[in-house]
């Protein structure tokens, strides 16, 4: 009797231990991550978020890499959102399974991890360290820079009052002269005072007020419709006129076209506009278009599904196509309530031509636009692609990374343009390839010239093949625009390259001889506006035929192919 009790009780110890050993073991999900690897370092997003958007946090808090880059450092979840078709190179998963990408920003570093993971089979895809990149601002740092800014004294003392809670809407911003100067998580309120508006900006960061500023404004308030947002446009595709694209509404990169092609050639691989500039002199915003994310944070939303329409000449003849998308802030027509365009034109001959607006109605009557456009040209596929600049006499092949400005500044401005108007161009070693052409007021749609800085890169996946976050800062006038930092020397002959391209438009408030630009004087319902557009067009070096198909019978199939059809 006592043998068989000593028996049970050491049954019964191991039967209790069993699950003690398997739980401190931790669970191990597909593809090698670690589910429980004690407590994660990063501050997690805690608010309504959906099982799929929970899932994807703990997968990438939980991944041994960005646990190595993370422990030991304030760290913090920013964002989770859907992956579209903007990934890199080999997570083609996505295009047909429930990937989400979660952003964790490192505070003293300044810097961002951008992590992808697919949440139907719990692996994690890659994870991307991004030193200088700042997400868009969490639900939980809006509701801190509110709170910042209404205890603020120096705010009371500018208005007169302290304002309330609800009269508060943080966007982030920068204020050059403190410690928001482009290295730190900022957001910045505005407030309408007649023909003037106060600037409000948290240092979130350094969890403080960080400075007022002002700048003028326009004193005459016309009507303005609010419109509520109706979710994301569909994706599609467009096959006209020789040319084969897809298109899509990206989180915070706005409209995306990619995969296009002229009469069976790959020429472009990407082209999006990752954050708008707003400057007011030494206050602004940081603006970012799309549908946006799953866990808070502000954006510029789309209105209206995207657009195809037929491009015509002089008599109404159809000479190609235009993808369009219509982003605007759910006030526009007020002050500080913005509106941006793009469009993508592509033209029967070849051309195409790659526009942003904006509309306006900014937060002051001087105001520059600056838009950061990322460029993965890829004529004749990824590969072998070069740069080149006009210097007045002959094209100048660029031979590392580098930029390019409109201001006379030694190796590098100001741009001078062949008699045809070409200032850059973009081509594979045998030739194929495109003449950029400057904007310089000569398209017909109302634009005053682009003044644009320009900079090639060799193509790195953590440098915008994920929809990106915040790289600039708001009110730099020099080539620091934030693609700058994508500059370290590396060989750009015959390499993989990615243009990206920044057009500046200035305000022009006053309805002088030159009219309205970058203005809006009234919102729906009866909108007046003046919308500045930028941009390059590109031109054929020389010409690419459309392809000649042979016909080869095989009872009782017959075969097209096309032999000189290029593969990306």
């Amino acid at each position: 009797m006592k043998k068989n009790l000593i028996l049970f009780t050491i049954a019964l110890c191991i039967l209790l231990l069993i699950p003690v050993f398997f739980l401190t073991r931790g669970k191990t999900f597909p593809g090698g991550v670690d589910a429980v690897r004690g407590k994660a370092p990063s501050l997690p997003i805690s608010d309504l978020l959906t099982p799929e958007e929970t899932l994807a946090q703990d997968l990438a808090l939980s991944a041994p890499r960005v646990l190595d880059l993370t422990t030991g450092k304030k760290s913090e979840v920013f964002a989770i959102q859907r992956v579209g078709m903007d990934f890199p190179a080999g997570l083609e998963v996505c295009t047909h399974q429930d990937c989400r990408q979660v952003e964790i920003y490192l505070w003293a570093e300044n810097a961002t991890i951008t992590t992808l993971v697919n949440v139907e089979t719990r692996e994690v895809l890659t994870v991307l360290y991004q030193p200088g990149f700042r997400p868009a601002l969490s639900a939980r740092l809006i509701e801190r820079a509110t709170a910042i800014i209404q205890a603020a004294p120096e705010v009371a003392e500018a208005l007169g009052y302290a304002p309330a809670l609800e009269d508060i809407a943080p966007m982030q911003g920068d204020l050059l002269g403190s410690s928001c100067n482009g290295t730190h998580i900022c957001a910045s309120a505005t407030f309408h005072l007649g023909d003037r508006v106060l600037w409000a900006t948290a240092d979130l960061t350094e969890d403080r007020f960080a400075g007022v500023a002002w700048s003028a404004a326009s004193a005459d308030e016309r009507s303005a419709t609010m419109f509520v947002p109706e979710g994301c446009p569909l994706p599609g595709s467009v096959v006209r006129e020789g040319w084969s694209l897809s298109y899509e509404n990206t989180p915070t990169d706005g409209l995306r076209v990619f995969q296009i092609w002229y009469n069976g050639v790959y020429m472009v691989k990407s082209i999006k506009l990752p954050e708008w500039h707003v400057q007011y002199n030494t206050s602004g915003f940081l603006d970012y278009t799309g549908c946006g994310g799953q866990s808070g944070g502000n954006y510029i939303g789309p209105y209206g599904e995207t657009q195809i329409l037929d491009l015509l000449d002089a008599e109404n003849n159809v000479i190609g196509f235009e993808v369009v998308q219509d982003f605007r802030m759910l006030s526009w027509g007020f002050t500080c309530n913005y509106r941006y365009d793009q469009h993508f034109q592509f033209f029967t001959d070849g051309r195409f031509r790659v526009v942003q607006g904006a509309y306006g109605k900014g937060c002051g009557t001087l105001a520059f636009y600056r838009a950061i456009v990322r460029m993965d040209l890829a004529p004749k596929g990824d590969l072998n692609d070069n740069f080149a600049y006009w210097d007045g006499a002959k094209w100048v092949d660029v031979l590392t990374e580098d930029y390019r400005v409109p201001y006379q500044e030694t190796a590098h401005g100001p741009h001078l343009t062949t008699p045809e108007g070409y200032a850059w161009k973009v081509y594979d070693a045998d030739g194929t390839g495109y003449f950029m052409q400057l904007d310089a007021g000569q398209f017909g749609d109302g634009g005053r010239g682009d003044n644009p800085f320009v900079y090639v890169t060799q193509h790195e996946a953590a440098e915008g093949d994920t929809d990106m976050p915040l790289i600039g800062a708001c009110c730099n006038t020099n080539h620091v625009q934030g693609p700058d930092e994508f500059l370290n020397n590396e060989n750009v002959r015959n390499q993989n390259l990615v243009l990206w391209y920044v057009p500046q438009a200035m305000t022009d408030a006053v309805n002088s001889e030159d009219g309205f630009y970058c203005w809006t004087v009234s919102g729906e319902p009866t909108p007046e506006t003046y919308p500045c557009f930028m941009g390059p067009m590109f031109h054929l070096i020389q010409p690419v035929q459309p392809p000649v198909y042979t016909e080869q019978t095989f009872f009782p199939l017959i075969q097209k192919y096309d032999p000189l059809a290029v593969e990306p």
